[in-house]
């Protein structure tokens, strides 16, 4: 009887944490595209991105077996370049614009 509980607890972190994540990810993505069309007020993008997410989720995801064909060949690939070939270079271009900076004394 005891681990039906703890898969139970088990299962509603998960949900929780992956609710969490994409709500965390969808603020930001409002609040950024709100920051490029230098819009002051993020909320009238929540509804049109709302819709896209939906969407565009249909068409990456029809079906569940899909899902997991894409997990399992294209997601590392994916997600080493998001995660960490991105902020690398990002990470470089600074590094790199701070010694220039620092070499001609900030004039440029």
């Amino acid at each position: 009887m005891k681990e039906k509980r703890v898969e139970a607890i088990i299962a509603m972190i998960w949900i929780f944490t992956i609710y969490t994540r994409t709500v965390m990810y969808f603020y930001v993505s409002v609040v950024v595209f709100s920051n490029i069309f230098k819009i002051k007020d993020y909320r009238p993008f929540t509804t049109a991105l709302g819709m896209i997410m939906v969407f565009y989720s249909l068409i990456v995801f029809p079906t569940v077996p899909l899902a997991g064909e894409f997990n399992k060949n294209i997601w590392l690939f994916h997600a080493s370049i998001f995660g960490l070939v991105m902020p690398l270079l990002l990470f470089i271009t600074v590094k790199f614009k701070n010694i220039i900076k620092k070499h001609y004394g900030g004039q440029q």
